[in-house]
């Protein structure tokens, strides 16, 4: 199991490196305003990969591999056909936001073209990572950034940096995911279909969808809010001071990508105690991954506070993706809702003339509410079990 959690991290970092570069790229050559055009149309695409692994991700990661070949072939041909409609849906919403967001019409198109590509990778890797094929995701990964860093600089000469920057990445996502990514068999002509199929998973999507919106409305909500109150440039100064922090982050998702079907693969045999080891060892890691990205001098007290974030969100991540093997959405979504509409209540505060890292201390409480909510949900496996899994 370490092998593969280590490998899936590489397969992240080849990600998060690729993102620090470009964060800092902008950063460097950019002005705030323009890093947080850049920022806000990444948070559209975390928030709709959300969505997508809500409907379509979590069901690959926990009922495919139960399946015989032939009916795992029909059931990936179904949601992949489904992600049809989720991918053109985040590129309309995308773009209807960015225009929203006042991007000039280039800035709305390279997030629409961002938004689309990044969702089609994510299916990508998900299913790669459902397969065990950890390997294969983390080539695809590493193609998609040996593609974007040319494509940034080709367009940085002919567009405004933060447009490079994303139609770059656009370029490399859709470059990597149709030459490297697995053969999903998509039915356009057969949508109505497969929603139909669809139906059979609704009763436990539709509280994944509930519970993705909630994580994602508790997580990103600080992008909206500063936007709101503060304007794009004083999103940029936030997001910068992330940078430093969000690899972290990422590598939870990777975590969380990788080892849920593991555990739900163990849950369904009955081991518990090896489900839960799993958890463990991964909120360790993840943690100790956190305070480590804190101890570097000098870097302010909203990197600090994202240093927290990340030392607290981590372990959260490790219980939703165990709520998530166990298919018990509903709590989960419950659980969020509740916190999310603290937090974004608490958001409100940013309308006051208070530092910009409130909006960071709200999150930062938002995670140790949930955090406390979900270790307190009867029914739990037990916390006693072997330390590691083999």
């Amino acid at each position: 199991m370490r092998g593969t959690i280590a490998l899936s991290i590489v397969d992240q970092a080849v990600i998060s490196g690729t993102s620090l570069l470009i964060s800092l790229a902008l950063i460097t050559a950019a002005e705030p305003a323009a890093f947080g055009r850049f920022a806000l149309a990444t948070a559209c695409f975390f928030v709709l990969a959300g969505v997508q692994n809500a409907l379509v991700g979590t069901l690959i990661s926990t009922r495919s591999f139960r399946q015989a070949d032939d009916l795992k072939a029909a059931m990936l041909r179904d949601l992949a056909t489904v992600d049809l409609l989720v991918v053109a849906f985040g590129g309309a919403a995308t773009g209807l936001l960015a225009l929203a967001f006042g991007f000039d019409m280039a800035g709305a198109v390279a997030s629409v073209a961002m938004v689309m590509a990044g969702l089609w990778r994510e299916l990508a890797r998900t299913v790669w990572m459902s397969d065990g094929e950890v390997r294969a995701s983390a080539i695809m990964n590493a193609a998609a950034a040996l593609a974007t860093i040319p494509a940034i600089g080709a367009l940085w000469f002919v567009a405004a940096p933060e447009v490079a920057c994303l139609g770059g990445m656009a370029i490399g996502m859709a470059v990597a995911a149709l030459a490297l990514g697995p053969r999903l068999h998509r039915a356009p002509h057969a949508i109505g279909a497969a929603m139909r199929a669809y139906r059979r998973y609704w009763a436990l999507t539709r509280w994944s969808l509930l519970g993705a919106l909630s994580s994602e409305g508790k997580t990103r909500s600080y992008v909206f809010a500063v936007e709101a109150f503060r304007g794009t440039a004083a999103i940029g100064m936030v997001q910068a001071g992330r940078v430093l922090i969000s690899p972290v982050a990422l590598s939870a998702m990777a975590w969380g990508r990788a080892m849920r079907p593991r555990i739900a693969a163990h849950l369904r045999h009955g081991e518990q105690a090896e489900a839960m080891a799993i958890v463990r060892q991964g909120a360790v890691i993840l943690t100790e991954a956190a305070v480590f990205k804190g101890r570097y001098p000098g870097i302010g007290a909203i990197v600090a506070l994202w240093s927290v974030f990340a030392a607290v969100s981590g372990p959260v991540l490790c219980l939703s993706t165990l709520f998530q093997a166990m298919e018990r959405f509903r709590e989960l979504a419950l659980l969020q809702l509740g916190v999310t509409v603290g937090v974004v209540a608490a958001m409100m505060v940013l309308a006051l003339p208070v530092a910009l890292g409130s909006a960071v201390m709200v999150l930062v409480a938002g995670e140790i509410a949930i955090a406390g909510l979900l270790v307190a949900v009867p029914g739990l496996p037990g916390l006693a079990g072997k330390d590691a899994v083999r």
